[in-house]
């Protein structure tokens, strides 16, 4: 691949890494000489199938979202030429920082670097849930972090982008395994929301701030198990230092029912302000749903479920007005879309 124009434009100058989902390159946009980087994905991944079109749903979602804590794709689309079949690349602008995973095994945080992750994190999760968008797939591997004296940068990248993702197997099961909320295990009544971004993030904020994750498991089928019914340890039995507020802010982000968790980014946000302040101090008084919150998915009557809450909306603004029942996307509309991308 090296050496190939990705829509004869971008020219893909060096291999950055390489996985089961495809590999990424260093690469020069030859209209601007701007670097970029190039994700090309595995062989099998389309734009045209169900997941592909609702990913290129996603982006349009993301086209007009600019955010200094988030990495968000400059183009996506499919390269012919490349090999017996097309290929599904994205581009994104190249940010040369290693990842949290990476960051963790190098240098250890102190209290204040992981309280400033979990800011900047929550930041950028902010601003793609008022987009409308499920990161979905939160790691380690997925958020950059750079350090330039005592200043510490964070952004996310990559947000629905397991929705590209090829069928994981073995050692790539356990690493999902370990960084699903509750929800996304597929073992209760309830579809994955903002909350299930938020219950990665206390993941990521008590691995940083522990040194370790609350639970350990060797198959995917344990650490699904743990999510679901292990409650997590105090991080101030694992790391004393840690203030008796800003543990209970990490437990509260790893509730097992979402309902229990912060509804939103800003209500977490708003604590984290307040992270080493007394204990006494209530948690979420300013975590406001962003709207009526359905205790589990609706399968099969999305449309119904839109139209509830639109209902309920007008009910809570005094504006009245009858139900309505929303139509589901037809397959022109999901073609149109894909044309016009």
């Amino acid at each position: 691949m090296l050496g190939a124009t990705l829509n004869k434009r971008y020219a893909l100058e060096q291999l950055l890494a390489k996985g089961e989902s495809g590999s990424l390159y260093l690469a020069t946009d030859t209209a601007t000489g701007e670097m970029l980087a190039a994700r090309v994905f595995s062989s099998g991944v389309r734009l045209g199938d169900e997941n592909g079109l609702r990913f290129l749903r996603v982006m349009t979602l993301l086209a007009g979202v600019r955010h200094p804590n988030l990495l968000l794709p400059v183009e996506t689309g499919s390269a012919a030429g490349l090999g017996p079949d097309e290929l599904t690349y994205q581009i994104t602008p190249y940010y040369p920082a290693p990842s949290l995973e990476q960051a963790m095994r190098e240098l250890p945080f102190s209290l204040k670097e992981g309280v400033a992750l979990l800011r900047q994190a929550a930041l950028g999760l902010d601003a793609l849930h008022q987009a409308g968008v499920v990161h979905g797939n939160l790691k380690p591997s997925n958020i950059l972090v750079s350090r330039e004296g005592d200043h510490l940068s964070a952004v996310v990248l990559d947000p629905a982008r397991g929705l590209l993702a090829a069928p994981l197997a073995g050692a790539g099961q356990l690493a999902h395994a370990v960084w699903m909320a509750p929800e996304e295990t597929g073992w209760g009544p309830r579809g994955c929301d903002d909350r299930s971004d938020l219950y990665r993030l206390g993941l990521l904020g008590y691995r940083v701030m522990t040194g370790r994750l609350p639970f350990a498991g060797n198959t995917p089928h344990q650490m699904a198990q743990h999510h679901l019914a292990t409650m997590p340890p105090s991080p101030r039995e694992i790391n004393g230092v840690i203030p008796p507020r800003l543990a209970a802010i990490l437990l509260k982000l790893l509730a097992k029912n979402p309902v229990d968790r912060y509804q939103t980014a800003r209500g977490l946000l708003a604590d984290l302000d307040l992270w080493d302040q007394p204990p006494e101090l209530p948690l979420a008084t300013r975590d406001t749903p962003p709207r009526f919150p359905l205790a589990g998915p609706v399968t099969g009557r999305e449309g119904a479920g839109e139209a509830l809450l639109a209902a309920l909306e007008r009910a809570r603004s005094g504006q009245g007005g009858g139900l309505v029942v929303l139509s589901g996307e037809s397959g022109q509309g999901k073609r149109s879309l894909f044309q016009s991308l």
